[in-house]
Order: C-alpha cells, then structure tokens, then sequence
C-alpha cells in the first residue's frame, strides 16, 4: 500500500536528495525520547551503503493509508502511518540515538524515480544492516503467549499443546506473514 500522495512530507527532503547512484540512500536518526519530551523526532543521514555507520532495517506492514499520526524528520511536520507509529514508539531509546532503515520514511515516496531506484536496492540494504527488526504490529496476550512457547522445553510444549497452537496460529495470521 502506498501512502496518501499529497506531498505532506516533501519538507523533510529539502536538504537530503539523492544521488542516482547505486549506493546513495537515507538513514534514519531516531533520537532519544528524553531529549524530545515524549515526541518522535528524527533526523535523515543520506549516506552510501558501502560507507554507511551500522544501521538496523525495519519489516514491517504500512497498514491502512489514511490513518497517519505525525511525527518529526529534519524538524519538519512528517506523516506516517498508525503501524509504523506504533513500531517508532517501541523502537525509540529514551537516551540514545537510534539508527535504522525504514522505506516508508527513507525513501522519499512523491519521487517515482527514487522510489523505483531504492526499492531496487532493497535486498542490498536489508543485507547490509547489522539487524533486520520485525514489527508484527503491538503485542497482545496471544503474541506473547506464542513467543513464550518457542523458548519453553519441548515436553512442557507438549503438554499444553492446544493452547500454544492456537496462539501461535492467530501469530501467524498477522498481516505481516501475509504481505508477499
């Protein structure tokens, strides 16, 4: 799914355009949530692949394109959408700098050439970070249920199996496992 296209970001891009090369992409700062009173605030990077600082990369499902909340990129009014907020709000540290990858906010996605040429370069910038994070969307008694199972011993598995599949099942039934 595309973000609703009304140029609403094009302000965080001013000052961060990318070569056309095959290397150029945006890195994310994410900065601590201390400094920032709570608000989501981040800076772009642009820098090459093969001289970029470690960096994670973010999975994750863009959700519906009308329901956005808004956060800050390069100090200008950026829109994401409810998902990736809800992702932004558990990846942020309350004193550190956070560097990660996210497509929906790297790449800027009014521009149909950039969009082209990054998505081209994605396997490139999954490989190439350091952690590739999964963002099923918030967590409920189920996801953790299903989570706590896998690092339980076979045999007590085994024991409470019904209740395991079943939350391991509605697990696998999130969007994210469903997106390719």
């Amino acid at each position: 799914m595309e973000p609703v296209d009304d140029h609403r970001n094009d302000g965080a891009y001013a000052n961060s355009s990318l070569p056309r090369d095959n290397l150029s992409i945006r890195l994310l700062h994410i900065l601590p949530t201390l400094e920032t009173n709570g608000l989501i605030r981040c800076n772009f990077i642009p820098t090459r692949l093969d001289a970029a600082i470690p960096y994670e990369a973010l999975s994750y499902c863009w959700g519906d394109p009308k329901k956005v909340a808004q956060i800050s990129v390069n100090g200008e009014p950026f829109h994401v959408g409810k998902n990736l907020f809800s992702a932004l709000g558990v990846l942020c540290h309350p004193d550190t700098t956070r560097t990660i990858w996210i497509d929906a906010i790297c790449i800027n996605q009014n521009d149909r050439k950039e969009k082209g040429h990054q998505v081209e370069m994605m396997r490139e910038i999954y490989s190439r970070s350091i952690r590739a994070i999964v963002w099923l969307g918030p967590g409920d008694f189920f996801t953790h249920e299903a989570i706590e199972a896998e690092s339980r011993p076979i045999y007590w598995i085994e024991s409470s199996y019904e209740n395991n599949y079943s939350s391991v099942l509605k697990l696998l039934r999130r969007p994210w496992f469903r997106r390719i």
